[in-house]
C-alpha cells in the first residue's frame, strides 16, 4: 500500500488492534502508543504496521525500533509526517494483519504447508501442527499412500526447518513409515 490510505472492508476484517495512538507525537516522526491485551512482545521486532484512523480508513507505515515501558510503546515512524496527520484527528489505533498476529502467537504453524524430506526424497507435506503438553507434532499426509502420520517435533526426528526452502528434513522416522 506504500503509505497510502485504505478504505477496503475486507481489509477491515483482517486487522487486528494492538494499542491506541496518545497525543504526544514529536516533530522527528516519534510516537507514544497505550497497548491493548492484544499485544505480544514479538511485536517489538516488527517494523511494519497499519494505522486505523478515525475507524474510516487505513494506513500502511513503516517503524524504526520500538520500545516497551510499561502499558506504553514508543516509536518512530520512517515517515515522519504520519505524525503530523496523526495529530489532526480523534482516535488512532496501531495494528497488524491477523495472519502476522497469528505466526507470532504460533510460531510452530508456519511449517503447516511445507514439504517433508526424508533420506533426500520427499515424502509428504505438513498438514497440521499440534502441542501433545510435552511437545509440538507435525501431522504429515504421505504423498506414497492416502495416510498420515505423526511426528514429534524433536531433534531424534527433526533435522532442519528450511523456512526459505520450505521443507521440513527428517530423520529416524523408517519404523513410522512402515506402521
Amino acid at each position: 500500500m506504500n503509505g497510502q490510505k485504505q478504505t477496503d472492508n475486507s481489509l477491515w476484517q483482517d486487522l487486528i488492534k494492538i494499542g491506541r495512538f496518545g497525543y504526544k507525537f514529536g516533530e522527528d516522526g516519534s510516537f507514544q502508543i497505550r497497548i491493548t491485551k492484544n499485544f505480544q512482545t514479538g511485536l517489538l521486532k516488527m517494523s511494519e504496521f497499519f494505522i486505523i484512523i478515525d475507524n474510516q480508513q487505513i494506513r500502511f507505515a513503516r517503524t524504526g525500533q520500538l520500545r516497551l515501558d510499561g502499558m506504553h510503546l514508543y516509536g518512530k515512524f520512517d515517515d515522519p509526517e504520519i505524525t503530523g496527520e496523526l495529530k489532526q484527528v480523534k482516535k488512532a489505533w496501531l495494528a497488524i494483519d491477523s495472519e502476522t498476529y497469528e505466526n507470532l502467537l504460533f510460531p510452530e504453524r508456519g511449517v503447516i504447508g511445507m514439504s517433508l524430506w526424508f533420506q533426500d526424497q520427499e515424502i509428504g507435506q505438513v498438514a497440521d501442527v499440534f502441542n501433545n503438553g510435552a511437545h509440538d507434532v507435525l501431522v504429515v499426509m504421505l504423498d506414497s499412500k492416502d495416510d498420515s502420520i505423526m511426528i514429534p517435533d524433536v531433534t531424534e526426528y527433526i533435522v532442519d526447518k528450511d523456512i526459505a526452502g520450505k521443507r521440513v528434513i527428517v530423520r529416524n522416522i523408517q519404523e513410522l513409515l512402515e506402521l
